[in-house]
């Protein structure tokens, strides 16, 4: 099947992703949607937001469905969007949920899977969201 190449056809695949709907992100790979498809704002992959979210299945199943795992958000904007997602999966540090903070189930499968560090965790920053 022909993968949808469009943003918002990966709107949703990213938003289940993100919200840790392991059954929605399924439907959404077996429509063919691109997993790679980044949001065209902050530069987030499916894989960024399922990293930054703590949600480990979401993870497997998008490296199962070969996304990208070491890809930066966005060059362009500010230090947070030239993370990769095992940055967000190590160094994240959400100050409203911590149980969403440095997920280390995440890192395991995405270290398995060879993702790389970014710039930023390889300096050792923290990268802290506090709204």
């Amino acid at each position: 099947m022909a993968k949808k190449q469009t943003w918002d056809a990966a709107r949703d695949l990213r938003l289940a992703a993100g919200k840790g709907e392991l059954d929605e992100l399924k439907k959404e790979i077996d429509k063919g949607v691109d997993v790679n498809l980044a949001d065209p704002e902050s530069g987030f992959s499916a894989m960024h937001y399922a990293a930054l979210n703590a949600q480990p299945e979401c993870v497997k199943a998008l490296l199962e469905a070969k996304a990208e795992h070491s890809t930066f958000a966005n060059e362009k904007y500010t230090a947070m969007s030239q993370c990769t997602p095992l940055d967000f999966a190590k160094r994240w540090v959400n100050v409203k949920d911590p149980s969403k903070t440095r997920h280390p189930e995440v890192v395991n499968l995405l270290e398995a899977a060879g993702a790389k560090e970014g710039v930023w965790v390889q300096k050792g920053v923290e990268i802290i969201h506090v709204g």
